[in-house]
């Protein structure tokens, strides 16, 4: 089980580094963070006798899973993050005050009062 729990976990990385936005930085702490949630539930798992006295190809299955869960958990974290980066871009107020007609009739006024 461990060889395989060790091969999940690679494989897990490798989709969640290549699935990540190219920046190095980024790429390397989303396959760190996909390899750990895969990783430690099968490291668990292992420790139980009902997963000891399984098939290997239920040590497989068991493995396949687990990384298909916390690949899909990492994506649905990131798809989240960016939807709220979104929405607060898009909900951000637009200064109008800015534009050069409103900085002439600002100025105007501040002249007419003095």
């Amino acid at each position: 089980m461990t060889k395989r729990i060790a091969i999940t976990a690679i494989v897990t990385y490798c989709i969640g580094f290549m699935s990540a936005p190219p920046d190095l930085i980024t790429m390397l702490i989303q396959g760190l963070i996909a390899a750990f949630l895969c990783a430690l539930p099968l490291l668990i798992l292992a420790r139980f006798g009902f997963v000891k006295s399984a098939s290997k190809a239920m040590h497989t299955l068991t493995c396949v899973l687990v990384g298909m869960v916390a690949l899909l958990s990492l994506e649905c974290y990131v798809l989240n993050v960016a939807v709220v980066h979104q929405t607060e871009h898009l909900q951000e107020p637009t200064t109008t005050s800015s534009s050069p007609a409103v900085q002439n009739r600002q100025i105007a006024s501040l002249a007419q009062e003095n």
